[in-house]
């Protein structure tokens, strides 16, 4: 029972990363063809710790409000 749940889940995750890969590389070789500058790697840094900094801070503000019993 327990490996048919474990496969079902693994087939959704990995479905899952499937998609999000071929977003990835869909948006990487539009920038490419479209002729746009890849970002430095201070560029990359930035851009990272920003998404990361946003993605944080939402999931504090999800935990609170839940926390909170909104």
């Amino acid at each position: 029972m327990w490996i048919v749940v474990f496969m079902g889940l693994t087939v959704i995750c990995g479905i899952g990363w499937i998609r999000n890969k071929l977003a990835l590389m869909m948006m990487v070789t539009y920038v490419l063809k479209k002729g746009y500058k890849l970002p430095s790697d201070e560029e990359a840094k930035a851009c990272r710790e920003f998404v990361i900094r946003h993605i944080v801070e939402d999931m504090c503000k999800r935990f609170r409000w839940n926390k909170e019993g909104r």
